[in-house]
């Protein structure tokens, strides 16, 4: 689990080994390993690339390491580790859009928002007079990591641009002609673990796709 914490253990001959390991993630996809207390023999390591991690690069001590970097699987960096030395590994973590299996009736033609291993959502305090269902995300929308607060916790937050859909007026009516407008909208993405802690709100995760 990529965290910051010290591990202090034998291995089955008896010999100690100690790692720290430092990083920001999951907001952040930088990971430093420090060998504090090294056996006297190699021994591997594997660092465990997450399925949707697409890019990822490794250096030993500043020495960028070729090797078979796919996500869903685990790198192993197998040699003899001296006190003092330093892995860095780097997850690209890019904001995506996920659409489910189009069998998903509640589903169809929306997609959700996914950052490294977040899952996000859109929650009505980041959108004041605005209503979260008549936000629309393009296919082509960018969306920019922001850090924030919410109930004293440090999260990373989404901004970017996406489109307000007017549906026009329902009142007394069931159905009706077709008629929509659309306006760029400025929105701001949290992570779906920290809804409902801004007092009574409304919250998606799911929204309509406009291509």
């Amino acid at each position: 689990m990529y965290g910051g914490n010290n591990l202090q253990t034998k291995l089955n001959d008896g010999s100690n080994i100690s790692l720290q390991q430092v990083s920001n993630y999951p907001w952040d996809g930088a990971v430093k390993i420090t060998i504090t207390e090294a056996p006297s023999k190699a021994l591997p390591i594997h660092l465990r690339i997450p399925g949707w991690c697409k890019k990822a690069s490794v250096k030993i001590n500043g020495k960028l390491i070729n090797g078979d970097i796919n996500g869903g699987k685990y790198l192993a960096l197998n040699q003899k580790w001296n006190r003092n030395d330093k892995i860095e590994l780097v997850l690209d973590m890019p904001a995506t859009l996920i659409e489910s299996n189009p069998m998903v009736e509640a589903t169809r033609n929306q997609v959700a928002v996914k950052r490294g291993p977040v899952v996000y959502c859109i929650e009505s305090p980041d959108l004041k007079t605005t209503r979260i269902f008549d936000i629309a995300i393009p296919s082509d929308i960018q969306l920019n990591p922001v850090p924030a607060k919410i109930a004293n916790g440090n999260i990373m937050a989404l901004t970017g641009q996406a489109r307000l859909i007017n549906d026009g007026d329902w009142t007394n009516k069931l159905y009706k002609e077709v008629s929509k407008s659309e306006k760029p909208v400025n929105i701001k993405l949290i992570p779906y673990y920290a809804w409902a802690n801004r007092g009574e709100t409304d919250m998606t995760v799911w929204m309509p796709l406009v291509r």
